[in-house]
């Protein structure tokens, strides 16, 4: 049963703990948005209605050109693409971070070879599939790693 369906004002498919939820979140100084969460559900809502019924066709990279960084942008983060895992020959889609400050500051610690670095100052790891995908099956011999939770460490 979701969370949303006892009341609460969210559904939480177990993803965080209740208790952070209901006891700790409203306490963030980063809680009191209320007129920028209402414009950037609205915006999210005009993104849905022009691409929700195209997202089941579209492959990863398409996805994530239409869908998620459309989705990113009008959440405020600013993002760095393909970004090579430290000491790993893999990368993931994409760093998210809470400004381009802090994007470019990651930038020229990439630049200089120091891709911990730039993982410290990212807020997030994105790692997108296509819709529908199954991340119980291996993709390929020619990947190193065997599903999607493979390329985020």
């Amino acid at each position: 049963m979701s969370q949303a369906t006892l009341g609460s004002p969210y559904r939480n498919s177990d993803l965080f703990a209740g208790y952070y939820l209901d006891e700790r979140v409203a306490d963030l100084d980063d809680w009191e948005c209320d007129d920028d969460a209402a414009q950037a559900f609205e915006d999210l809502q005009a993104l849905w209605e022009g691409e929700g019924d195209l997202l089941p066709s579209y492959n990863e990279d398409e996805l994530l050109g239409a869908w998620i960084d459309e989705v990113l942008d009008i959440l405020g983060f600013d993002t760095l693409q393909e970004t090579t895992l430290p000491d790993s020959g893999g990368y993931n889609d994409r760093l998210l971070f809470e400004s381009a400050d802090a994007r470019r500051d990651a930038a020229r610690q990439k630049r200089d070879g120091n891709t911990e670095g730039m993982y410290g100052l990212s807020a997030a790891v994105l790692e997108a599939k296509q819709w529908d995908a199954d991340f119980t099956e291996r993709f390929s011999e020619q990947r190193f790693y065997r599903d999607a939770s493979y390329g985020v460490v």
